[in-house]
């Protein structure tokens, strides 16, 4: 018999299916498989999606659900489902495992459809896809990344489809692994051809990435099909607008992305609305190495964020500061110019309490506006999503006005971003209503008065109790059948239950359709009327709220771009709000004796110093003995050095305030009050930073007293101490 053969997801063998022997469903089937190889395929059967073949055995094994087939014999398929409702913790798990599921849903309603209902793809998901929240981290991005190589230069473009950033870098081949691990893409696309072109970079990236890598076509980056897919994208002619010039590397990674978001989401992403040119000259770039060394967003011994200078410094209020936050620590600005505008808004939040009170408690309200967003434009968004969008925008007037009168340059530009958009707010809240359901096709949506129609629908199914009990009452008065009573089921639906001992005064214009062992039940044409009425009501009414939901939904997506713009302010003001810094070479910086200060609360804390600031295993010079107090001291001063230089070299962080901020010291949260040491030395001048990048490699430096006394200490400690 002829066979053809079909790709499956994680099978190294090509699944085969028999030709002339399927069903009209599992036609369907291999259609959607044909068009997603190398995904696992959740088929919708009514309350299930189904997986066949390879796929189901797959899922059985990673999920550990109980795999079954269909037809037996040697027409058996392997079968395994999950529920609808439940399906989404599942995909998901799938996913984590590094599988690509594409979602093929029924397109047409069962109830509506005679034979078989058409079917087809509406989703894949894949890791740099993902954007419920569930999985998702809100303070950090979830980017899925293309590359492409063009001779010494490359291009990296990547994508937040969560948030809708879209940003592009081109740099030297030798800097692609670093620029590239900044970044953290969980998915990175590139040509087939990579590994030919550069076969160590290949080798180290499919190291570092695994099965996050994609693989694509060749063709995929073609120029001309790539620079066209980005013009669609963002309405434009030409890509000069945004700083990319027509023959840079930057293109074919860009465009390859968006075609391969247009494959994945099958709806446009109008929330990717421009594009971000990053310039590698305008930070400090900070190789794999020294953001592993300095512990920047995780520890080097176990990967943790807890105890890493991220989780240290950052109390923003919202998600959305929280990753900008993240991108200013992994990326410090280079120009001086830039800093001191940055820091003059942090030091304003730092001085005056009331902004800083009035902006955090403002902030406190705001839910992740982008993410929202990204929902919205991606249809996905549901009826307490747009109500979380309103609510959030609440607060950003209050927030505005407030900043509108602040000195530095960087908080009014922020303040002239942020727009209430009170017409729409108000539009929302309007609209919905105050209890809302987690669906949006079950109805509960809409409020009183909102739809004249809706509302008639809506009093037809709530007065239908009312009339079955007067309607109840005629008959029974007008038969007199006393024990007369109204009933419903799913095969009959609305019928007249008579006991048997009363069936002689029947009227003659019922019929009767049961007969159970204690009486007969019959229908009316005013009862069937009845019936009709208050089940297409119910079935209209829902229709009709959820069409008056998209309708909403779609004026929402309309002001995407006034969202986006002010999600994007208010992430400015939670970063310039959460620590103070100091310009490089001058003002307040946090010195020796608040590095120390900070080592003494943990020392006296029983905390071991290699759990949150020490991690550099490769200095010869530690861990030593403590024996006396003296060596204590000089421990302590050389975990200050260490401490200085961290806070310091990196963006120029400074707490040399930091009991002062963000409730640190005030008993709810941040690092504790500690009283004064008894040897505590006088602050030191700010570390020397030029040149600040051989500095970050070089590592921190141990000088003069305090050197020589850790040596002496060291040696001391050769006998039986304590151990630090």
């Amino acid at each position: 018999m002829a066979r053809s053969t079909t790709i499956v997801a994680g099978s190294k063998q090509p699944a085969k299916r028999t030709v002339g022997k399927e069903t009209p469903m599992m036609e369907q089937f291999w259609r959607s498989k044909k068009e997603q190889p190398d995904a696992l395929l959740f088929f919708r059967m009514g309350d299930f999606y189904e997986l066949f073949h390879e796929d189901a055995k797959i899922a059985a094994r990673e999920l550990g659900i109980t795999l079954t087939a269909r037809s037996k014999g040697a027409d058996a398929i392997a079968m395994a489902g999950v529920p609808v409702k439940a399906a989404e913790g599942y995909l998901l798990r799938l996913v984590q495992k590094g599988y690509k599921v594409a979602i093929c849903e029924q397109l047409t309603d069962p109830k509506k459809t005679k034979g078989i209902v058409d079917r087809g793809i509406v989703r894949v998901v894949t890791p740099g896809t993902i954007t419920e929240e569930t999985v998702l981290d809100a303070r950090e991005n979830n980017f899925l990344a293309a590359l492409f190589s063009s001779g010494v230069a490359a291009g990296i473009a990547w994508v937040d489809l969560s948030t809708g950033r879209f940003r592009v870098s081109e740099v030297a081949i030798a800097r692609l692994a670093d620029e590239l691990g900044r970044v953290g893409p969980a998915e990175v696309l590139w040509s087939d051809d990579f590994a030919e072109q550069h076969p160590e970079l290949h080798a180290e990236l499919n190291a570092e990435f695994g099965q996050r890598i994609t693989v694509r076509d060749p063709w995929r980056f073609d120029r001309d099909t790539t620079s066209r897919k980005l013009t669609e994208q963002f309405g434009v002619k030409t890509l000069e607008g945004f700083g990319v010039e027509a023959d840079s590397p930057v293109v074919p990674a860009a465009g390859c992305l968006v075609e391969y978001l247009e494959e994945t989401q099958r709806s446009a992403c109008s929330h990717i609305h421009t594009l971000e040119v990053v310039e590698t000259s305008e930070h400090l770039v900070l190789d794999r190495a020294t953001r592993g060394t300095l512990e920047l967003v995780v520890t080097q011994r176990d990967g943790q964020k807890e105890g890493a200078l991220l989780a240290t410094i950052d109390r923003t209020q919202t998600p959305m500061g929280g990753r900008m936050i993240r991108e200013w620590l992994l990326a410090p600005l280079r120009e001086v110019d830039e800093i001191s505008a940055r820091q003059a808004g942090v030091a304003e939040f730092h001085t005056d309490h009331g902004l800083r009170d009035q902006a955090r408690a403002e902030l406190s309200e705001i839910y992740d506006l982008e993410r929202l967003a990204a929902k919205v434009s991606t249809a996905r968004a549901n009826a307490r999503d747009l109500f979380a969008l309103a609510s959030s925008l609440t607060p950003v007037g209050p927030l505005g006005e407030r900043m509108k009168s602040c000195g530095a340059d960087a908080l009014r530009a922020l303040a002239e971003e942020l727009d209430p958009l009170d017409d729409l707010t108000a539009r929302i809240q309007s609209t919905l209503a105050d209890e809302l359901p987690p669906t949006i096709k079950e109805g509960g949506l809409i409020r009183e008065g909102v739809n004249e129609e809706l509302d008639e629908l809506r009093s037809i199914a709530r007065d239908g109790k009312s009339w079955m009990v007067k309607f109840q009452a005629e008959e029974a008065e007008r038969t007199g059948i006393t024990n007369l009573k109204i009933s419903y089921n799913s095969v009959f639906g609305y019928f007249l239950e008579v006991p048997k001992s009363q069936v002689s005064r029947v009227p003659e214009e019922w019929t009767r359709k049961q007969t159970i062992k204690t009486a007969e039940r019959y229908i009316t044409p005013e009862l069937k009327e009845f019936e009709t009425k208050v089940i297409n009501s119910e079935d209209r009414s829902k229709e009709l709220e959820y069409d008056l939901f998209c309708k909403l939904r779609d004026e929402v997506s309309a002001d995407l771009r006034r969202i986006l713009r002010t999600a994007r302010a208010v992430a400015g003001d939670a970063g310039y709000g959460h620590y103070y810094d100091a310009a490089p070479g001058e003002g307040p910086h946090l010195g020796l004796a608040n590095a120390r200060r900070i080592a003494m609360i943990h020392y006296r804390s029983g905390e071991e110093f290699d759990r949150r600031f020490d991690r550099h295993s490769n200095d010869p010079v530690e861990p030593f003995r403590l024996e006396h107090r003296f060596d204590i001291e000089s421990y302590l001063d050389y975990q200050a050095e260490k401490i200085q230089w961290r806070f310091d070299a990196n963006t120029y962080l400074v707490l040399n305030k930091m009991m002062d901020l963000h409730d640190i010291g005030r008993g709810r949260g941040g690092v504790p009050r500690a009283q004064p040491g008894r040897r505590r030395r006088a602050a030191r001048g700010a570390l020397h930073r030029a040149p600040l990048r051989a500095e970050l490699r070089r590592g921190p430096r141990v000088r003069g007293a305090a050197a020589e006394r850790l040596r002496r200490g060291a040696e001391k400690g050769q006998g039986q101490g304590q151990q630090v």
